[in-house]
């Protein structure tokens, strides 16, 4: 964005650390779409070539360079694990520092962006006045179960943050499920709550319930009014989990279900299964209408963190003959190898 900035730590007159903020990652660089339409993608995309061949890779080859934001940031499209890098490192190996054309990078970096989440436009007003002090928190309140089903009967969020399985196997109507146990809960989060309802988690232990609390709260979203653990819940639904064995069986049977593959475009190209449909997770609800509520829809991701959240989105918009396959791609490719 204009206003971004690195800083370059000097001492005795040498530089000895980059911080490169949403400029420069492990294995990556920054995006040029997620600011507002002040200025254009293409142009903000130009910008980012100067910034990078113009300063930072004129910068020694051995410096240290600390980014902004680490695997799993929506900031960039595949940063590494790694928490530190070097300018050397970057300039051999990093995909977007290899074209050095400005034309061809700029198309390269304009090409096949993630989706942007709606939650980081309130992020930029929310920073720019301040955001409350997680320590301020009170303390999260343990709801009990005439509380928890008086809000659910307010249509607050209910945000499930267990294991799909665990979902799956029983969980309250209604309910959206996004696994705290993964780096990418906030940006899951992110996409599919609410920015405006209140949010009741249901969670396994406690300890989950403080987190989610924190990691909603690193992105906004401050009204977590209270949990519930799921052995609280007396009136659960569930959706089925396939193994995958019985789901490569099922595609033999005259009843065979319609395949939802909710990877991303790229992945689904590089290995599919005959027939399947692909939505992405991001564009699911607003291409909801393209699915038959009549159907068997059977749900895929690469391993079942995001196509527990899909089904839980579509049982929430009425679908009802739903199932989830258990491992995702993954475990059909070793069964079926």
């Amino acid at each position: 964005s204009p206003d971004s900035i690195c800083l370059c730590l000097f001492e005795s007159g040498l530089p000895v650390a980059l911080f490169s903020g949403d400029t420069l990652f492990a294995g990556d660089v920054g995006r040029p779409d997620l600011r507002d339409q002040e200025v254009g993608t293409r142009e903000l995309a130009s910008m980012l070539y100067d910034s990078l061949f113009q300063k930072l890779l004129r910068l020694p080859p051995e410096l240290k360079v600390y980014p902004g934001h680490g695997a799993g940031s929506l900031c960039g499209r595949q940063i590494s694990l790694a928490p530190v890098t070097t300018i050397g490192q970057e300039a051999e190996t990093n995909w977007a520092l290899q074209f050095t054309d400005r034309a061809c990078f700029v198309e390269a970096i304009m090409a096949n962006l993630p989706e942007r989440p709606s939650y980081f436009t309130r992020s930029v007003a929310i920073n720019l006045r301040g955001a409350p002090f997680v320590s301020d928190f009170p303390a999260l309140p343990y709801l009990r179960l005439s509380e928890f089903k008086a809000l659910q009967q307010k249509g607050v969020t209910i945000l499930d943050v267990r294991p799909g399985v665990l979902f799956g196997n029983r969980h309250a109507a209604g309910s959206l499920n996004i696994g705290i146990a993964n780096p990418l809960f906030a940006v899951w989060s992110g996409f599919f709550v609410n920015l405006d309802s209140p949010i009741a988690l249901v969670v396994e232990f406690e300890t989950d319930a403080r987190q989610a609390r924190f990691e909603l709260a690193r992105i906004g979203f401050d009204q977590v009014v209270g949990f519930v653990t799921a052995d609280d819940l007396d009136e659960t639904e569930e959706i089925p989990q396939t193994k995958a064995q019985d789901f490569l069986a099922s595609l033999e049977t005259p009843q065979r279900p319609v395949i939802l593959d909710v990877r991303t475009a790229s992945e689904w190209s590089e290995d599919r299964l005959e027939d399947s449909i692909n939505i992405p997770l991001p564009q699911l609800i607003r291409r909801i209408g393209e699915l038959s509520r009549e159907a068997h829809l059977t749900v895929l991701c690469s391993a079942g963190y995001r196509s527990s959240i899909a089904v839980s989105l579509l049982k929430a918009e009425g679908f009802e003959r739903l199932s989830n396959v258990a491992g995702g791609m993954h475990a059909v490719r070793q069964v079926s190898c």
